[in-house]
């Protein structure tokens, strides 16, 4: 099942290549980084990101809240809803994203400087 998740995310990779390779440069689309890596967890599957939100990753979790807020409309950089579930500490987070990637083959973890890291 991973395989196949990752040969899709080489063939939309490849599409997106192409895409823009056709675009002229004033067509592009500008996207921020926090839009990208959002919007490519979501290619591979994804749909609960786990962690504790921080100084360092504020940026990320306004984006990561346009998706949370999306619904079934699909508004904002990610186009499906997400399911943002945050625990008391990085530990956590880490167990639960751990457990969510063996379950179903990826899992995605936000977190920020903390005591521990």
């Amino acid at each position: 099942q991973i395989h196949e998740r990752i040969d899709g995310f080489h063939a939309t990779q490849e599409g997106l290549h192409a895409q823009l390779s056709r675009k002229q440069p004033t067509e592009m689309a500008c996207l921020s980084i926090a839009e990208h890596l959002i919007s490519r967890l979501v290619e591979v599957g994804i749909d609960a990101v786990f962690g504790v939100p921080g100084d360092f990753n504020l940026r990320l979790m306004d984006v990561l809240e346009k998706c949370v807020n999306a619904g079934a409309d699909g508004d904002g950089p990610c186009h499906q809803a997400l399911r943002w579930i945050g625990t008391c500490n990085e530990l956590n987070a880490a167990h639960a994203a751990d457990g969510y990637a063996r379950m179903r083959g990826v899992g995605a973890l936000v977190t920020t400087f903390g005591v521990g890291e």
